[in-house]
């Protein structure tokens, strides 16, 4: 996107130049007021031509040629490049509103779970810990040193590793189940124990 607001402010740069330049010529050549001969010069660039002024002398009508030449070239050069801007714009709209929404569910619980698994299966994870262990007060050579050590880390994933973490976070998921339908079991059992206790009252 910034490449294509560059270029649309040299787009807006030489079209304002050739502006200019119409300008001062119809006023040099054809007499003009400096109002008309801006007013010639943005309708000859937009291909318009009302027709109400127009270059009567020679070189008047050879500069109007030129400027339907460049000028119109680069007026739609800018009309392009700002229509493009706009789409560049809304995409990358887009694309941060999806970066933000990644950014906010990797970094939720599932997120922090999964990174801790991933930091659990990386066989060269102790070499990352040795700089600085969590344990004592961290200085700023610390934290250095555990930069130093991240740069060339290549954060390898033992596949072993994975699978044995990835087998037992099923086993807890599957723990986890069994625990809530018994729980679920319990309160079934309470209520027909409460409802029986209610009919003997009764």
């Amino acid at each position: 996107m910034i490449a294509t607001l560059k270029r649309l402010s040299l787009a807006m740069t030489i079209l304002a130049g050739v502006v200019a330049v119409g300008t001062v010529g119809f006023v040099t050549l054809e007499g003009l007021p400096a109002f008309d001969a801006f007013y010639l010069t943005v309708l000859t660039i937009t291909t318009v031509g009302y027709g109400d002024i127009v270059p009567v002398t020679p070189a008047g009508r050879i500069m109007a040629m030129g400027l339907v030449v460049t000028g119109f070239t680069f007026f739609t050069s800018v009309v392009v490049t700002a229509v493009q801007l706009m789409f560049e714009r809304r995409e990358d709209k887009r694309r941060t509103q999806q970066l933000y929404t990644l950014t906010t569910l990797f970094f939720s619980e599932a997120g922090d779970k999964l990174i801790r698994l991933l930091c659990r299966c990386d066989p060269e994870l102790q070499r990352i810990q040795e700089p600085a262990p969590p344990e004592k007060v961290w200085t700023e050579a610390d934290f250095s040193r555990l930069a130093e050590t991240l740069k060339h880390h290549g954060y390898d994933i033992d596949p072993r590793l994975l699978e044995a973490a990835v087998e037992q976070a099923r086993a807890n998921v599957n723990n986890a189940k069994a625990s809530l339908e018994r729980a679920q079991l319990g309160v079934i059992d309470t209520e027909r124990t409460n409802r029986r206790n209610r009919e003997l009252v009764k």
